[in-house]
This record gives structure tokens, C-alpha cells and sequence, in this order.
């Protein structure tokens, strides 16, 4: 019986047949890597030798932004060297705040005297310069206005030499301009003299000392 087993041959199982091309096990068989691609670790994973490396920078020099005013300083200016604790301000912005609120504490501790209305500055809106209160009222009206009382006097005077010269502006051209009618009507009465003694000649007959009637009623026009 043992004999019979031994010589009976064992039968080598045949290897699976492979799966179609459109089965599952084709498609994960796709997406696993070739054995032809390298799978070792990329560059950026390697440690480079230290003299490839660049300077590493020390914690206390990092910068850090800070909260205060938007600007960037090293992190050993954001603590505190009394109390060694690291704020989000700088030591600066924070001393800053620090008098800001101080002076602030002092103001209401101690406020300024009130000035008196009328020795407040007003800006004056002719020449741009700062004068007290009273004397953007007019003594004699009591009016307040936005130009002081010298810069409207100083326009005031401006403004009477300006209508001074226009008057004598226009004098003058009225001068001139009678002195011209005057020029043209003399020369009127030449001419027409001229034609009187042209086409009216006097009379040798009459006396060296009287004069025509023509002339008489002329000069009666003229008069």
C-alpha cells in the first residue's frame, strides 16, 4: 500500500490564468508601480552635508511680526527684559503705549486752565495767521467776522484807493474826450468859416469896420 502511494506521481497544480483586462484586479494591477521605477526617498527628504547647508538662524533672532504698528523686529525685542515674558508688541510700541496713557492720566489728573472766550485764537480767513477772539469784533457794530479787525481796515483802504483811481481814470478820459469834441468843433467852424468867406465875399462898398449879414449870423450861431 505504502508502495502504491510512492509511486504514484505527484500532480503540480497549473498557475491561475490571468484575470481579463477589464476586471478589477487588471486595474489594480495597472496602478501598482513598475518594478523598472526607482522608488527611493526624493532629494528634499535627505539631510545635506553641513557644508551644503545654510546658516541656521538663532530663535532669538527670528523675526516676528508685530501687533502694535505693522512692522518686523528680531523675537528677543519682544521680551519683556524685566519679567523674561514674550509679548506680541515690541518692547518699544509697548513703552509707547505706556506714555501715551500716562500723559493721558496726567491730562485729567490735571487739566489746563480755560481760557477766557475772547483770548481764544481765531484763524483769520484774509491773510491765514491767528489773532484773539475780541478782535474779530468790529468795536462799533459788535459784529463778529471771520477777518480781524486790522486785515478789514487794510481792505477797506485798498478798496478806497482802488475806486480813487478809477475815478481818476475816468476823469481823465473825460478830459480828454471833451478836449477832443472841443478839437473837432473849432475845426467845424473853421471850415465852415471858410465857406462863408468862399461863396460870401464882403462887400468893398461897406465900411472897412462893419461886417456882412452872413457873418453877423454866424458869428449870432457860433455865439
Amino acid at each position: 500500500m505504502e508502495d502504491s502511494e510512492s509511486s504514484t506521481p505527484e500532480l503540480s497544480t497549473p498557475p491561475p490564468p490571468p484575470p481579463p483586462q477589464n476586471s478589477v484586479d487588471a486595474v489594480q494591477n495597472q496602478l501598482l508601480p513598475s518594478p523598472n521605477i526607482l522608488t527611493r526617498p526624493h532629494r528634499q527628504g535627505i539631510r545635506l552635508p553641513e557644508r551644503f547647508r545654510s546658516p541656521e538662524i538663532p530663535f532669538n533672532q527670528q523675526l516676528k511680526l508685530c501687533t502694535g504698528i505693522v512692522h518686523q523686529k528680531p523675537r528677543h525685542a519682544f521680551i519683556d527684559p524685566q519679567s523674561n515674558i514674550e509679548y506680541d508688541i515690541c518692547n518699544q510700541c509697548r513703552r509707547n503705549q505706556q506714555q501715551r496713557q500716562e500723559r493721558e492720566h496726567q491730562r485729567r489728573e490735571h487739566p489746563s486752565p480755560e481760557i477766557a472766550f475772547n483770548q481764544q485764537l481765531k484763524l483769520c480767513a484774509h491773510t491765514l495767521h491767528h489773532k484773539p477772539q475780541e478782535e474779530f469784533i468790529d468795536p462799533h457794530s459788535g459784529a463778529e467776522y471771520n477777518s480781524c479787525n486790522e486785515c478789514r481796515e487794510y481792505m477797506r483802504i485798498r478798496a478806497r484807493e482802488r475806486r480813487q483811481a478809477a475815478q481818476e481814470e475816468e476823469r481823465q478820459q473825460a478830459a480828454q474826450e471833451a478836449e477832443r469834441q472841443q478839437a473837432e468843433l473849432q475845426q467845424y467852424y473853421q471850415d465852415l468859416w471858410g465857406h462863408f468867406d468862399e461863396y460870401f465875399p464882403p462887400d468893398p462898398n461897406e465900411e472897412e469896420d462893419g461886417i456882412s449879414l452872413f457873418t453877423y449870423i454866424f458869428l449870432t450861431f457860433r455865439a
